[in-house]
């Protein structure tokens, strides 16, 4: 059939087509996309054990996604995971090409989009959110936490009750502790980080309201969150998308943080200044 695609851009098709999956389907797609080279060297009936599916699920799943069958499928996903390996950036840079201009050309696009796409009204109810609640609690794994840290770094200077653990294990523990009366906000590039997804599970078992800072409106973070804050992502670009992606995401931290001072008001500058005094001690 014509609209089969060719052995490229698997991962892409998966996530292009995930809004559109059925529960099962959709947690083929998680597992895949979470371990994608486990699964290329998995066999048909191996992948529908791990998973707790059947063959003929996991059939219709890969021509639900645009391929003729498994074994089209997972060489495919084999030729992607290799030339994913072997690149930092998604296209070849030339001898005579300026790495700054590409990097910054990069980011600049990526924080003009993202503003465009951001609506003021968004952040303000978020931060009116935050500051009703008891506690913030911030979330990030990998880079993403790099992002969660930039953000419980600005946060705390407004003199906030911020959590923020790095190891996984302990922000699952952290979780765990929320409450109807905290929130939570959860920083992630893909949305559909199986980890990440682990966390916003335990949040909803203890009630805690879910903001999920993404560049993937249609994941299953952003589905099930109370709000969803969206960072453009580049498509095709020369750097890497998660890079810019994530000056994106500290951009919108800045963005919140403006927002939460004005809602803080003058405790909110006293609080400020009272940081800031305790840090100039340390200066000479």
């Amino acid at each position: 059939m014509s609209d089969y695609r060719e052995q490229k851009h698997c991962l892409n098709s998966i996530r292009s087509s995930y809004a559109t999956l059925s529960p099962s389907q959709k947690k083929i797609a998680d597992y895949i996309l979470s371990d994608s080279e486990t699964v290329v060297h998995t066999t048909i009936d191996q992948l529908a054990d791990r998973i707790g599916t059947s063959e003929s699920t996991l059939v219709r799943f890969v021509r639900k996604i645009g391929f003729r069958g498994y074994q089209q499928f997972r060489i495919s996903l084999a030729t992607e995971i290799v030339e994913n390996r072997n690149r930092v950036y998604e296209n070849p840079i030339g001898l005579n090409d300026n790495l700054v201009d590409l990097v910054f050309s990069s980011a600049i696009n990526t924080l003009t989009k993202t503003g465009n796409m951001i609506r003021e009204e968004q952040v303000r109810q978020v931060a009116k959110m935050m500051m009703a609640a008891e506690s913030i609690y911030l979330f990030g794994l990998g880079g993403s936490y790099v992002v969660a840290l930039d953000a419980f770094h600005k946060f705390i200077r407004l003199g906030l009750k911020v959590h923020l653990a790095e190891d996984f294990h302990m922000q699952l523990m952290s979780a765990s502790q929320a409450g109807e009366k905290d929130i939570a906000l959860i920083f992630s590039h893909s949305g559909v980080n199986t980890d990440a997804l682990d966390i916003r599970e335990t949040l909803d078992e203890v009630s805690c309201p879910v903001i999920a800072i993404t560049s993937n409106s249609r994941s299953t973070l952003a589905a099930h969150a109370k709000r969803t804050l969206v960072v453009h992502s580049q498509n095709n670009d020369i750097v890497n998308e998660a890079f810019s992606t994530r000056i994106a995401q500290m951009a919108l931290n800045d963005v919140l943080y403006l927002a939460l001072l004005e809602e803080c008001e003058e405790r909110g500058v006293s609080r400020l200044e009272r940081m800031r005094n305790t840090i100039a001690k340390r200066r000479l």
